[in-house]
Order: C-alpha cells, then structure tokens, then sequence
C-alpha cells in the first residue's frame, strides 16, 4: 500500500470524494481484522487488493490530468511521492527496530535485519518472497510483514509514469494499459499454476491490479464513458453489487484461495466499479461518506503502517493465543498512534509550505541512512549470538537436529522399512545403533518416538532401532506396514518403546477409536512376545521456540506453562494408558517428567533450550527424555 490510496484533500482533476476514503476504510479495516485472526474475515487480505486498485487509479487521473494541463514534472511526481509515503514509513520503522532488538530472539533478528533494509529500500517484497509465506505461522511474528505492499507499489511507480506517457504521446493509452494488465494477470496463473511463491510478491504479478484502477481512469477521461452512467436505480444496484463483490470475498476466501488468482477479480473489478457508480448513488455513497467512515479512510496509511507491528509486539509479550478482547484493544490502540502519525507526521511533510525540499532530503536520507545501518547492527547482533550458541543442542529448528541424527547413527538397510519413508532434506528418518548386534529395542510411533531413541540410544546397553511414520500408528494402517513388518519378522526384539504426539491421534479418531485401535495395537505386540513401554507425552507448548527465546529476554518464567495445562492435556488419555499398564508386559513412562516441575513445564532448562517448536524435544530436549526413560524403564534395564 502507498500513500496514494490515503491521500487527503482536492484531488487532481476534480473534487475531493469522500467515497473513495469510505472506501479505504472499509479496506484497511479488512486487512486489520484478519491480521488479527478473526476467523469470519479470513479473506481480510484482499483489502489489499482493493488498495491496488485504488492507487492505480488516481496516480493515473492525476497524472493524465497533468499531461493533459502540459504541466507534469517527473521530478514533482517523485517529490509527492517521497513526501506522502517515507515520512510516515520511516518512522514506523524507526519505532518499530527498538522493540525488535528488545524482544527478538538471535534468529528473529537476523531475519528482521533482512525485512528492515528491504522496508527501507522498498524492496522487501524480495525479502518475503525468499521467505516461507505470507500465510504460514511464522508470519505471525513479522512486524514488517505488510510493507511487502508498499514494495510492489513503489516499483510500479518508477517505471508507470514513462509507459503512461508513451502511451498517451501515442495515442495508445487504453491499448498499453490494457497490455500491461493482461500480461500480468497471465504471469501471475501461470506462476500458481507452478505452485510457486512469487506471484504473491513480485510486481510482475501483482501490476494487473494496479492497471485495472489505471484502466478506469483513463476510461472516465472519455466523456462518452463518464456519461454512461446515470443517477437512479440501476446506479443504486450495481454499486451495491460492487460492494458485494467486496465483502463477500473478505467473508468467504482463506489462506487457501490462489493469491492473485482469477477469484480475485472480483473483489479488484468491484472495487473498478464501486469507484465508477459511487459519485451516481445517493445511499451508498452517503453510507461510504459517513464521517467516521471518512475519517478512518484519511488515517488509513498510519493505520496500515502500525497496526501489524502493534499486533505482533504484543503477541510476543502476551503470549501467542491472544484472547478477542486483547486483540480489539489492540486494533483500537491502533487509532491514536495513526491519529498521531496522520497529523504530526503525514500532513506537515505533504506539504511544501511546512517543510521545505532541501529540508524534506536531509530528514529523509539521514532517517534511511539511520535504518540502513541499525540493519547491518542488528544482522551482526543476531549472527553473533547464533554462532555463540551454536553447537550446544539448543537449536530452535530441524535441520541441525536431523544432520546430528543422521551422523550419529546408521541408516535402516531393509528395504521395506523404505516403503513411505519419512524425509527430512533428503535424510531417511529411519536409523539404527552404530553396534553390530542386532537391536533388541524399538521405538515406535512417530516423531516422538523418534526423539526418545535419539537421547536413549547411547545410554542403553544394547542396540537399537527407530521404526516411525507420521499418522496412525496402529494395526491396519498401510502407512506402518513397514514397522509391522519389521517386528513381527525380528527374533532379536525384546522391547517396543511406544510413543506418538497422542493428542493429535485423539484429535484425527476421538476418544472411544484411539482407544479401540491403541489397545488392539498392544495386545498383537504383547501376545508376540514383545514387552512394552507405553510413553506418556512431553508438553505441548503451543508456541514456538523462537518466541520463547524472546520473551526469555525480559523474564525466564514465560517459557513456561502450567502444569495443570498440560496435566488437562493428558488427561483426556491418562486413565486409559493407566488401565492398560496394568498388563504385566506394559510399563508407562511419563517423559513430561524430565520437563515438567509441580506448578511449570518449562522449555528452558538451566538457560539451554529444550525444543525445536511446539512439541518436538531438540537434542538437549531428547537427552532429557532419554536419561528420564532408561532411568525410570524397568524393562529397558533387564
């Protein structure tokens, strides 16, 4: 988004419309509402869209409207653009960077260094692209996260005025705008069609929305067009058709609905019309006219520039699952800093007679020159502190833990323990000890039975295997038919370690088949011969590690849960595992025991992080459960 779609006072070539802000309002509060996780705007982002739309649009009119008067300045042009945007940006940034060093974690930061200089340069589009997405979880921790708009934009507008004005020099304005829009629009199917990120990010794909705004424009300078349109009924109904076309998609489209795909065009080719019919409407102008509605659509670029940091400050400081009403009081404290921003910062700077050119580029420069190298300090902080922790096993993420895994241990030979594998960057997660015997302990379930062999395996007097896939562990499901396998036709297996993220298998069966399907699963393994030791689960946090690094800045303590949290968690299988214990082959081992004191779970232990997310151990995690398995297991010992 730029400062366009929030621009204030007479617009070039006509009267100011109020509808046109009512219109802003309406987007932004969008946008705000689904970065807030309300589940019923779940489409919100397309708010964004719709700012495309309208930024096209009147950069176009008040662009033709100066080729037409012979009086356009490219240089004029870029000085109103620097003037309404930067001021405003950089302060957000500049308030924003503080609060990333305070709570960031090392790996946080050196992500958010990246994201700053590309704000900065207006380039953080390539940023994000190069990153997971717009719509995954780690999102939720990017403050900078929607200045990918502001990216996409900005790049138009170098190379918009040249293209608009050889069109117009050569009579073929609606042809090139209409070239522009149909290209982009095909680069941006083809590149979803590839299953590919940049489409979200890149101008490429994103310039059609902004040429269908600039195609109205120039449509309207036809007298012809303009006139088409008459006040009265049919006005009434396609503006509120137009409307429609809007806030149905906020509504009804999610994180999975192709961006920018065809659906799309229904919220950007409403956006065309509502912009059209409005100024021929006597109700729905009125209603986007409203005074409120007019005054959001005026602070609408503050509002859109603060509210993701606000939001994602104070997830970090809070706690991840924000209740409803802290996140209403976070939009609403939204308002006073863009009332605050609007008046102090994007007025004066507008305007010429309150801050003169010469002192517009000194206070601009120095403020980017001033961000530019807080990006460089703050990538060396964060580097600096990733390569002093680097190698004790607290990592936060997966890829270390699995090339440890792979090196430490030998491959699994059978090959149908290959059928369905489970990968991690191409390292089969299938691994046995390094001793020659043949194992006589298994592990098996999914991930977290994997992690148990990881910090067990070198403490065991025997040798081991790991037999995991992700889903089901249980009889009759084709995905461990290769575990099964492996069990049934082992003569040297004497014990079964089993574990599983049993919340989720809950979840997926409910109670009354997790317990059919769990029972019947150990029943073939003890009428076998095998001895079973049934793991109760280690805690599910619910936030990831990067986030508890974060809040460790300010206060150990808020890596912590309560254990009557995750004692609620267990519960919902505690008396099952309990009754089935009682069978002389089971024995239940509780590894919440090596995380868990009697009031706190805790991620950190003596300062050293024990997971990689929300509820997987990381090697000092799994050395934890391990030493806490092989302690407490009196069939591991015989």
């Amino acid at each position: 988004m730029s400062d366009t779609p929030y621009h204030v006072g007479v617009q070039h070539g006509s009267a100011y419309r109020a509808d046109i802000d009512g219109l802003r309002a309406l987007s932004v509060l969008a946008v705000m509402l689904y970065h807030a996780e309300f589940d019923f705007f779940a489409g919100g982002f397309i708010g964004v869209d719709v700012f495309f739309v309208i930024s096209g649009y009147l950069i176009t009119k008040m662009v033709l409207s100066d080729f037409a008067k012979g009086n356009f300045s490219i240089q004029h042009f870029y000085e109103r653009r620097v003037r309404r945007i930067l001021p405003a940006l950089l302060t957000m940034l500049l308030a924003t960077t503080p609060l990333a060093y305070i709570f960031f974690s090392s790996e946080l930061l050196v992500d958010y260094s990246a994201t700053l200089l590309g704000a900065t340069w207006f380039s953080s589009n390539f940023v994000f692209w190069g990153e997971a997405g717009y719509f995954d979880r780690a999102s939720e921790y990017k403050p900078l996260l929607h200045t990918w708009s502001l990216g996409v934009e900005e790049q138009f507008y170098l190379l918009f005025p040249g293209l608009l004005w050889v069109f117009y020099k050569f009579k073929g304005l609606m042809l090139g705008l209409a070239l522009i829009v149909a290209a982009s629009f095909l680069a941006a199917q083809v590149g979803l069609i590839q299953e590919a990120e940049w489409p979200f990010y890149m101008l490429i794909s994103r310039a059609w929305e902004l040429g269908l705004g600039a195609m109205l424009a120039a449509a309207l300078t036809h007298p012809r067009i303009s006139a088409v349109l008459v006040a009265g009924l049919w006005a009434e109904l396609l503006a509120l058709s137009a409307l429609l076309a809007i806030l149905v998609p906020v509504m009804t489209f999610s994180e999975l609905t192709a961006t920018p795909g065809p659906l799309l065009l229904f919220p950007t080719l409403g956006a065309c019309l509502l912009i059209w019919s409005a100024p021929q409407t006597r109700y729905l102008r009125g209603l986007l006219s409203l005074k409120w509605v007019v005054g959001l659509g005026l602070i609408s670029y503050s509002l859109y520039l603060w509210h993701q940091p606000a939001l994602v400050f104070s997830r970090i400081f809070l706690g991840e699952a924000l209740s409803v009403q802290w996140r209403i009081f976070m939009l609403l404290g939204t308002v006073p800093l863009a009332l605050f921003s609007w008046h102090y910062i994007e007025r004066p700077f507008r305007s010429a007679g309150s801050v003169s050119r010469g002192r517009l580029v000194i206070v601009v420069a120095t403020m980017m020159m001033a961000l530019t190298a807080a990006a460089g300090a703050l990538y060396y902080v964060g580097l600096s502190d990733r390569q002093a922790t680097a190698g004790v096993g607290g990592d936060v993420g997966h890829d270390r833990y699995y090339e440890v895994v792979d090196k430490t241990f030998d491959r699994c030979e059978k090959a149908y323990l290959q059928h369905r594998i489970e990968l991690w960057q191409d390292i089969p997660r299938c691994h046995k000890s390094k001793r020659t015997a043949a194992p006589s302990v298994a592990f098996f379930g999914d991930s977290h039975a994997e992690q148990l062999f990881v910090g067990a395996e070198s403490l065991l007097d025997s040798s081991s295997i790991y037999l995991i896939r992700g889903g089901l562990p249980f009889l009759g499901n084709d995905r461990f038919q290769g575990p099964f396998r492996y069990l049934e036709e082992s003569t040297g297996i004497k014990v079964v370690v089993f574990s599983a993220y049993w919340l989720e298998k809950i979840q997926i069966l409910g109670g009354d088949e997790f317990a059919t399907q769990l029972f019947s699963t150990i029943k073939w393994m003890v009428t076998r011969g095998f001895k079973v030791v049934l793991m109760m689960d280690a805690p599910d946090f619910g936030f990831d590690p990067a986030l508890c690094i974060s809040k460790n800045k300010l206060n150990e303590a808020r890596c912590d849960i309560t254990r009557e949290q995750h004692d609620g968690d267990q519960a919902v299988y505690r008396e099952l595992f309990i009754a089935i214990a009682k069978h002389p082959n089971v024995e239940l081992v509780d590894v919440s025991e090596a995380i868990c004191g009697q009031r706190t779970c805790s991620m950190l232990s003596e300062g050293r992080l024990l997971y990689r997310d929300n509820d997987h151990l990381n090697l000092i995690g799994s050395q934890l459960a391990g030493k806490l398995l092989v302690q407490k297991s009196k069939f591991l010992s015989q």
